[in-house]
Formats: structure tokens, C-alpha cells, sequence
């Protein structure tokens, strides 16, 4: 089974990061939230709290992003909380050396950039972000693929973007057939 993890910091943007674990369970992948706090109820930034699965120190103690093929970012005015977690830019960059998908959506991809992932890659973010985008070339797609990192733009571009996550985890068909499921057509 494709299994994928969703790290959520307080703050996080709630649109983002629920459609992606949508899309991405209707795509029979086992999604993984984690908490950055040592409590596992985090809040978005409209209030919103999710019950992580886990925190991350537990995950990476208890199983660790060897048996994971993904790792996806939402944004959100929490962001810099992602981009200053010690832990999940080490995840980030093991997984990343594994060739495993990384996503990040809205102001998340400074974090792969952070990380160092980003250097020889094509990009997108949310536009206030861009600066903070250290990639080989930006665009301003709603989703841009480069190889194993997937960037979008914000909470508009979620489905996208999620759709584009089961495409490179499980093939294009099941993303065409998520995508009529829930009747998103572009």
C-alpha cells in the first residue's frame, strides 16, 4: 500500500490540507497526519482543529519515513513552524534522497527550499512566498511537477494539486477516476 504523510503545525490552512487527504484516501493511499506539537489536536488558521494521527517525535521514534512514500505540506500562516522543525527537514531530506514524492502547496514549498530540495528544481507557491523560493526556475502554474517535488499554489488549487499527488503515487487513471468521482473538470 502507497502510504504518505501529512505533518500539520498550528495555524496550518485547512482547505489544503483536508482535500489532500481527501483526494489522496479516495485514492486508497494511507495517509498519516502528524502533529509538529506535543499535542496531537492542532488548529488552523480558521479555527479548524484536526486530530493528528500522531505526533511527529512519536512517528519518527515509532516508524520513521522509511515505509513512506510520500510527504506533503500544506500552508498557511503557520508555515515558518514547518520551516523551523529540525526534525521534518531531516524526514524532508531523507525521503527526498530515497526519491520518494514531496509535496508542498501554498507557502509550504519554502520549506523544501529550506531543506535544500528545491536548488535544481521548477517551482510554484503562493505569490507572497516566491521570494522565499530558492528553485532553478518558478512558475506560476496552478501545480508544477519536476520529478519527485510537486509545488502548488494556495487553497484554490488544492484539488489540483491532490489530484496531481495520486497521479505520481498511484497512476493517472485512478486520478482521472477520483477526479469524476467528485466531478472536477479543468
Amino acid at each position: 500500500m502507497v502510504r504518505a504523510l501529512i505533518p500539520l503545525q498550528t495555524d496550518f490552512e485547512e482547505l489544503e490540507a483536508i482535500a489532500i487527504i481527501d483526494i489522496l484516501r479516495r485514492a486508497n493511499v494511507s495517509v498519516t497526519t502528524v502533529s509538529l506539537a506535543a499535542d496531537k489536536l492542532v488548529t488552523g488558521s480558521h479555527h479548524i482543529s484536526i486530530m493528528a494521527d500522531s505526533t511527529l517525535d512519536a512517528w519518527i521514534s515509532e516508524q520513521g519515513p522509511s515505509s513512506y512514500d510520500a510527504i506533503i505540506l500544506p500552508g498557511g500562516p503557520g508555515t515558518p513552524r514547518l520551516a523551523e522543525c529540525a526534525p521534518l527537514l531531516d524526514v524532508l531530506r531523507t525521503m527526498n534522497a530515497r526519491g520518494c514524492i514531496l509535496g508542498a502547496i501554498c507557502a509550504a514549498p519554502t520549506v523544501l527550499s529550506r531543506a535544500g530540495i528545491l536548488a535544481t528544481k521548477k517551482a510554484t507557491s503562493y505569490p507572497r512566498a516566491r521570494e522565499q523560493v530558492h528553485c532553478a526556475q518558478y512558475q506560476e502554474d496552478a501545480v508544477v511537477v519536476d520529478g519527485n517535488c510537486i509545488t502548488s499554489r494556495a487553497a484554490g488549487t488544492a484539488v489540483a494539486f491532490g489530484l496531481a499527488l495520486v497521479e505520481a503515487l498511484v497512476n493517472e487513471q485512478e486520478a482521472t477516476r477520483v477526479a469524476d468521482a467528485i466531478l472536477f473538470h479543468q
